[in-house]
């Protein structure tokens, strides 16, 4: 075992210096890519792939071959005594140890299969085993498996002001529904209860005009750090028996309801997916109740006076920084040189289509801030095309027509796309203050 030991340290040195001539430096953006599995080696810190990969191996077993057949040791049975011989003592022929050479090749292949074939199938499991959702002031996990669905109503309960829904699952009846509405009145510890009672009597109301039942509910919860109740039921979907878990918070005059709903065949599944939702569901402290309420459809126009920046104005304002420092704040330090996986990947993505989710329907209030908007409206042109670079990224990842360079070219093209996005933010938050500062006070 020491023999080898030392042969094995001897053959690392080699792999070095043949990665210092022949490879690349491998701790960077694309050596964690999955295609590089294949087809490189990557020892402290450099990289050999393609053919130089397959000298590599064929240097490895001509070492131990032409030693063993030469002089039969290799230098670390030499160094400790040791020497290859047959059963009787003698010393053996050119093509034992040219079978004992292939049988080791064989060996090695059948590790490096087990240990791609694992990795892979560890890779499947895990490396989309999370996702998050960032966006409207809010953020949390979901299952990795799971997708963003399009909005359709699971129901809903009460009288009240949408403001956004967002939804997510496996598709059909199986999706979870996050909805935000701005009530009339502020809900807090003193009006808690009875905020708490006219929600319990919509709830019950809505099942029963759908031919459903609430089964347990009103009971007490706590999501995001804030009060809420949550109530199980059952209804019928399509002609589909399905169960649903609804969930409502409140946030001074916000309230959030998040909707589980799923089929009996998935219900563990969703289950699961509705737990973490609700255990990772985390309010943005950047976000005040009114940033939540920020209208995105038309907002009454005023006339330029000439007067003091109005408070909405203002809060307008204030959004665009929020929002900007959001998404920037998923892509660290410009320019970085970091590995990425599929998951950094989708979340990048996500975090990119903030702008045109969030900041270009969000209209300025009045037409002085006009110019703010266009600069946001061109910004969010940028971070388009990074979308559609990182997300063509996600969907080849496991082809086994991705390349590395295909990932790298997709990955620029996205990392540039978010870099002229953000100046271009930049410059709107900077066209904003001007603005401000040449209005009267």
């Amino acid at each position: 075992m020491a023999a080898a030991l030392i042969d094995v340290a001897l053959l690392t040195g080699l792999a070095v210096i043949l990665g210092l001539i022949v490879g690349r430096d491998s701790v960077g953006r694309s050596s964690s890519t999955a295609p590089s599995i294949w087809v490189s080696l990557s020892v402290f810190g450099v990289t050999i792939s393609g053919l130089w990969l397959l000298v590599y191996w064929a240097l490895v077993l001509l070492y131990y071959f032409a030693l063993e057949a030469t002089i039969g040791q290799t230098v670390g049975k030499r160094l400790l005594g040791l020497r290859l011989s047959t059963v009787d003592g003698g010393r053996p022929s050119t093509s034992a140890i040219a079978e004992r050479t292939l049988l080791r090749a064989l060996v090695s292949l059948a590790v490096v299969l087990t240990a791609v074939v694992a990795l892979f199938a560890f890779s499947a499991v895990s490396v989309e085993s999370v996702r998050s959702y960032r966006g409207n002031g809010v953020s949390f996990d979901y299952p990795g498996s799971w997708r963003e669905l399009e909005v359709r109503s699971l129901g809903s309960v009460g009288d009240l002001d949408d403001l956004w829904s967002v939804a997510m699952g496996v598709g059909g009846l199986n999706a979870v529904k996050v909805n935000a509405y701005r009530m009339r009145t502020a809900v807090t510890t003193d009006n808690l209860d009875a905020a708490t009672a006219e929600v319990e009597a919509a709830v019950r109301r809505g099942y029963a005009q759908v031919g459903g039942a609430v089964n347990t509910g009103p009971e007490q919860i706590t999501v995001g750090r804030k009060p809420g109740v949550q109530f199980h039921s059952t209804r019928s979907v399509e002609g589909v028996a399905v169960e649903r878990t609804d969930v409502f918070f409140f946030d001074g005059t916000t309230e959030y309801q998040i909707a589980c709903q799923t089929d009996q065949e998935k219900a563990a599944e969703i289950g699961q997916g509705c737990d973490q939702i609700l255990r990772s569901f985390t309010l943005d402290p950047v976000y005040t109740v009114e940033t939540s309420q920020l209208s995105t459809g038309p907002m009454p126009s005023q006339e330029l006076s000439g007067g003091p920046m109005a408070s909405q104005e203002l809060l307008w304002l204030a959004t665009i920084g929020a929002l900007h420092k959001e998404i920037d704040d998923n892509f660290g330090t410009p320019g970085f040189d970091s590995e990425y996986y599929q998951s950094d990947i989708a979340s990048l993505t996500s975090a990119l289509r903030t702008c045109s989710r969030e900041l270009a329907p969000s209209v300025p209030p009045n037409a002085r801030l006009q110019p703010v908007h266009d600069l946001i409206k061109q910004a969010c042109q940028q971070h388009d095309k990074g979308v559609e670079c990182l997300s063509t990224a996600v969907k080849e990842w496991n082809q086994p027509t991705f390349t590395e360079q295909r990932f790298g070219e997709l990955l620029d093209c996205g990392l540039a796309a978010h870099q002229a996005g953000s100046k271009l933010l930049t410059n709107a938050e900077v066209k904003g203050h001007e603005i401000t500062e040449t209005v009267p006070r």
